[in-house]
């Protein structure tokens, strides 16, 4: 039995498989970047969680509250003091070893989920940012899930 709570279609097939299909060395990875907000639940059926409420939140800005990650307004306030750059740098550098490994070791699918504290903002902007630069790397299927982005925060 899976639990499907929270999954997208592409984290489902992904998870049938990993679990039905026979493993050999694969050549395609089917990579999920899904954003989600903690103050929603943890992120189900992901093999790497990155916890990003480190950074400023658009949350407490009137001007940006009621948007998204998807706005460039939203990424550029993130953005503003470096440290999202900078994360980007430890996190490029991570994945650019994480990935092949795992596509070495047979995997199928990995799930890397994103979170913030509402699911809107910080790790929607991430998820994007990822899923663009290895959109590019050979071997990756990338797709994007955003559990929470559709949850209207309170005062909106």
């Amino acid at each position: 039995m899976i639990d499907t709570t929270g999954m997208s279609a592409a984290m489902l097939r992904g998870k049938v498989a990993d679990e039905l299909l026979p493993h050999k060395t694969l050549t395609r990875l089917a990579l999920t970047f899904m954003s989600f907000g903690f103050k929603h639940g943890p992120a189900r059926e992901q093999d790497l969680a990155i916890d990003v409420r480190f950074l400023a939140n658009p949350h407490y800005e009137v001007e940006l509250r009621a948007l998204t990650g998807l706005d460039p307004r939203v990424v550029g306030y993130i953005g503003r003091d470096g440290r999202l750059d900078e994360l980007y740098e430890r996190m490029f550098a991570l994945l650019d070893f994480l990935l092949p490994q795992y596509l070495a070791e047979g995997r199928s699918h990995l799930v890397i989920a994103i979170g913030c504290t509402g699911g809107r903002h910080r790790s929607v902007a991430i998820a994007e940012r990822l899923a663009e630069r290895y959109r590019e790397m050979e071997g990756l299927d990338v797709a994007v899930a955003h559990r929470d982005i559709d949850r209207r925060p309170r005062d909106a």
